[in-house]
């Protein structure tokens, strides 16, 4: 087997690789002149036997190194798992031969930041009238996360207004990160001191505003304090479709979810002249005349 030499992997440290959900893992095998002509393959499997990965090249020129690039994101089910990788060297008419067996681990890399940006997803949350954030009653599952590190007994997030976390490293996005501090998620043994943490930076949530406590507004009268504040512009009708689609309550409606007695939410004009309103009872979006009472929201982003 010594012409058949194990492959290789860079980064390696003893006998582990960090994982990085971003990363990726480079397998190298010298390749010899007098395998010109044939083809390599590369297995990645467990300590059963299960495929995890294989890739198909052929045998370059000259002894040079034929290098796969395999994504750390295939092994994120068997961190801190027994695994193995060799290659097979098959050419036409001859039986294939198989490499020596490199065993390696792929490591929880536990304090890699992590930045997410949830502007592509139109995610949307609603901030009351002291600017206390009250996220949709279900967490969509574009936003949230887990990150867990194996001897952990729970997690703790600096910011659990904007970024909460469960027992299991779980993660649920409620909304942007602030600048300073860094949002931090820390894991902790069963005494609560801390292991390991990493940092969390959050953006493109959009957020809808309770600009004033008044239910009775006007049309006029919230267009005037939402145009006064930087930032802001008055919602659509595609923004509150969205702030349904997320928000909708059955029992209780949303009205009672937000803590809200009032008629509805009023929005910029409409197509038609009017004026777009979401309404609490019937929890749809509808065009009102501008005497329609209700409450300021500015929303923020495009």
């Amino acid at each position: 087997m010594t012409d058949y030499a194990a492959p290789t992997i860079d980064a390696l440290n003893n006998g582990a690789l960090a994982f990085d959900p971003n990363g990726k893992a480079w397998v190298s095998v010298n390749s010899k002149k007098t395998w010109f002509g044939s083809t390599l393959e590369l297995f990645v499997r467990d300590e059963g036997g299960a495929l995890i990965y294989s890739g198909v090249m052929p045998v370059p020129n000259r002894d040079r190194i034929a290098t796969w690039d395999i994504a750390l994101e295939w092994f994120r089910d068997y961190l801190d798992k027994p695994l193995k990788t060799y290659y097979t060297l098959t050419k036409e008419g001859v039986p294939p031969v198989q490499s020596a067996v490199l065993p390696f681990t792929v490591k929880d890399s536990f304090d890699a930041p992590m930045e997410l940006d949830l502007a592509a997803d139109n995610h949307l949350v609603f901030y009351n009238s002291y600017m206390t954030l009250i996220p949709p009653p279900r967490t969509p599952a574009y936003a949230q996360f887990t990150r867990a590190l194996s001897q952990a007994a729970g997690y703790i997030s600096s910011a659990p207004d904007v970024a909460s976390v469960d027992a299991s490293g779980r993660v649920s996005i409620l909304g942007n990160s602030p600048a300073e501090p860094p949002l931090t998620i820390t894991a902790v043994d069963a005494a609560g001191t801390p292991l390991a943490s990493y940092t969390l930076s959050i953006r493109g949530v959009r957020e809808l505003n309770l600009l004033s406590a008044q239910p009775d507004l006007d049309a006029a009268g919230a267009a005037r304090i939402v145009e006064a504040l930087p930032g802001f512009r008055l919602p659509n009708a595609d923004d509150f479709r969205r702030f349904n689609d997320l928000y909708a309550q059955l029992d209780p409606g949303i009205g009672q979810y937000l803590k809200l007695p009032g008629n509805g939410l009023l929005g910029g004009p409409d197509n038609a002249g009017n004026v777009t309103f979401f309404d609490f009872e019937t929890q749809g979006v509808t065009s009102v005349d501008a005497t329609q009472k209700g409450y300021a929201v500015g929303i923020t982003g495009a």
